[in-house]
């Protein structure tokens, strides 16, 4: 019998998997049917942990992005350690042919695009609308690794910095965002005819799981937005969402989310 595998992921205060990028993964795994473990690392031990289990960095050393991070994988029957979700869907895929890809066949470029433009318009101001309210519900030892690394990069606190303004600028453009999203997929449902459950119509894809991921830190995180998020452009969101629970696993726990 195969060994299930392991993927790294980081904890939080009572509400499970929080991580929008490590979600990706989560569906991942859970779409195509594969038994794996959590093993849950502080922010803070996430590079030493990298470098124990042979992991490879996600940025280069010295920049403005963290050099190590989450998700990584273990997969245990093969011995394999792999960091980077699109790169985690393309070995999953590789490894596990038998079992419904991720990353259908030729889209891979187009799948990482995607990730990066959906990256710019709706995660980066979603972070500027959700920061605080996000900081409530990671570890003390995490919140602490943040405000001390993250901090002197903004030359003032958390507090000082994302203003109430500046967090309805994030709203604002998150969901000016999710908008441009929502109108590729109406494009795509009249030229085909058919209904676009997920970005490639009636298939889920990696494409998917970044969506949802992020959808997923929204519904924990800030429960309030997400409630504005799920009633816009028809419900479409709520519906995408629905689409994909039975992918969800067992780390939702969204009874915990604060308002």
């Amino acid at each position: 019998m195969a060994q299930e595998l392991v993927l790294y992921d980081i904890p939080t205060d009572g509400i499970g998997a929080l991580s929008s990028n490590t979600w990706k993964t989560r569906y991942a795994l859970n779409y195509k049917g594969i038994p794996f473990r959590t093993e849950w690392v502080e922010m803070s031990d996430i590079a030493a942990t990298c470098k124990k289990i042979g992991a490879a960095p996600t940025a280069p050393p010295g920049g403005p992005l963290p050099e190590y991070t989450v998700p990584v994988i273990v997969d245990p029957n093969t011995g394999a350690v792999v960091s980077d979700s699109i790169l985690i869907a393309a070995y999953l895929d590789a490894t596990y042919p038998d079992r419904p890809r991720i990353l259908p066949e030729g889209t891979t470029a187009l799948q990482r695009i995607f990730a990066d433009d959906f990256g710019t318009k709706v995660t980066q101001p979603l972070i500027q609308w959700t920061s605080l309210t996000a900081m409530r519900v990671f570890t003390k030892r995490t919140v602490d690794y943040i405000r001390r690394t993250r901090e002197p990069l903004l030359g003032m606190s958390f507090e000082a910095f994302f203003t109430e303004e500046r967090a309805d600028q994030g709203r604002k453009a998150a969901i000016e965002g999710l908008g441009h999203f929502a109108e590729a997929l109406e494009q795509q449902e009249k030229a085909t005819g058919k209904a676009s459950t997920f970005v490639m119509g009636d298939t889920p894809s990696h494409a998917d799981f970044v969506v949802a991921g992020q959808l997923m830190f929204l519904r924990k995180a800030y429960k309030n937005g997400w409630e504005e998020v799920r009633t816009l452009h028809g419900g479409r969101w709520s519906k995408f969402v629905a689409a994909l629970v039975a992918w969800e696993g067992e780390d939702t726990k969204l009874v915990a989310a604060p308002p």
